[in-house]
C-alpha cells in the first residue's frame, strides 16, 4: 500500500500510402510512487522511445514553376530508397513532496533527457529554374537538464486566508550538431548513397535560472488579487564561434484580478510582462 508502479510498453510497425516509406515505434515507460512517510512521496520514473523511418520522403510531391501540380499518384515518391529519419530519445525524473502541518507543501523535481537524431537522404528544390536534388546528412544530440523546487501553502493576513508560492528552477539545454560533407544541389536523381563524410560539428550550450514569487490575496469574498514576479538569467555559450549571449537578473512582474459573479462565472483581467530572449 506504501508503494505505486506503472509499466507501458507500445510497439507500432506500419506503412504508409507514399511507395516505399515505413515507420517503426517502440516506446518502454515507467513510473513509481514510494511513501516514504504519511506526508512525503517519492516519485521516480522514465522511458525510452525509439523511432525508425526507412524511406523517409523529405519534402512531399513537387508543383510545377507556376505552382500548378504534376500528374502524379499522391503515392508517389520523389526521394530515394536509401533516405532514413531515425530518432532516440530517454529520460529519468524524479519528484519529493512533502506536506506540512500547517497546510503548506514542498515539492522538489528533476529531470534528465537525451535526444540523438540522425538524417540523411536527398529532397527536390527550385532555387532558380528547374527541379534539383540536394543530398543531406546531419546528426544531432541534444542534452536537457531541469530542475525545479517551490514551496506553496496560506497564510493569514488582515482577517483573511492567502496563498503564497515562492520557487526557484533551472534549465540546461545542451544541444550538438554533425554537419556531412557532401551537402549539394546538384545531386543527380536516382543516384546511390553520397559516402557522407563528417567535415564539420557544432555545439551551444544554454542556461537559464530563475527565482519567482507569486501570491493569491482574498481582498473581499468574491474578489482575489494575484500578483508575481521572476527574476530571470540567461545564458547562452556558443562553443563553436563568438557568439555568446548574456542577460542578467531581469525582472517580469504579472497581476491578475478575479471577480466572482456566482458559482459558474467570473470577471478576469491581468497584465504579464513576457520574457524571451534573443539575439537579434
Amino acid at each position: 500500500g506504501t508503494v505505486r508502479g506503472r509499466v507501458v510498453g507500445a510497439y507500432q510497425d506500419k506503412n504508409s500510402f507514399t511507395d516505399a516509406y515505413s515507420n517503426k515505434r517502440q516506446l518502454l515507460y515507467g513510473i513509481s510512487e514510494f511513501d516514504l512517510a504519511p506526508a512525503t512521496m517519492l516519485t521516480l520514473g522514465g522511458y525510452y522511445n525509439r523511432e525508425d523511418n526507412p524511406g523517409a520522403d523529405w519534402n512531399g510531391i513537387p508543383t510545377r514553376a507556376d505552382g500548378s501540380f504534376l500528374p502524379v499518384s499522391r503515392a508517389s515518391r520523389f526521394s530515394p530508397a536509401w533516405t532514413y529519419w531515425d530518432k532516440e530519445n530517454q529520460s529519468v525524473f524524479a519528484e519529493v513532496e512533502h506536506r506540512f502541518d500547517n497546510d503548506w507543501k514542498l515539492h522538489v523535481a528533476g529531470s534528465s533527457s537525451t535526444l540523438n537524431g540522425e538524417f540523411s537522404g536527398s529532397y527536390l528544390s527550385r532555387y532558380a529554374g528547374p527541379l534539383e536534388t540536394t543530398a543531406y546528412q546531419s546528426h544531432h544530440t541534444d542534452k536537457q537538464h531541469a530542475f525545479d523546487g517551490f514551496a506553496s501553502g496560506p497564510f493569514e493576513a488582515f482577517g483573511r486566508t492567502h496563498e503564497l508560492v515562492v520557487g526557484a528552477s533551472n534549465r540546461v539545454y545542451d544541444a550538438t550538431s554533425k554537419e556531412y560533407d557532401p551537402y549539394t544541389t546538384a545531386w543527380p536523381i536516382g543516384a546511390p548513397k553520397p559516402n557522407f563524410v563528417r567535415d564539420g560539428k557544432t555545439r551551444s550550450v544554454t542556461t537559464q535560472d530563475a527565482v519567482y514569487l507569486t501570491t493569491r490575496l482574498s481582498l473581499a469574498d468574491p474578489l482575489t488579487l494575484i500578483l508575481g514576479s521572476r527574476l530571470d538569467w540567461y545564458d547562452y555559450d556558443d562553443r563553436t564561434t563568438d557568439g555568446d549571449y548574456k542577460i542578467t537578473s531581469t525582472l517580469k512582474r504579472y497581476a491578475g484580478l478575479i471577480y466572482k459573479l456566482d458559482d459558474h462565472h467570473s470577471d478576469y483581467a491581468s497584465y504579464t510582462d513576457v520574457f524571451t530572449p534573443q539575439t537579434n
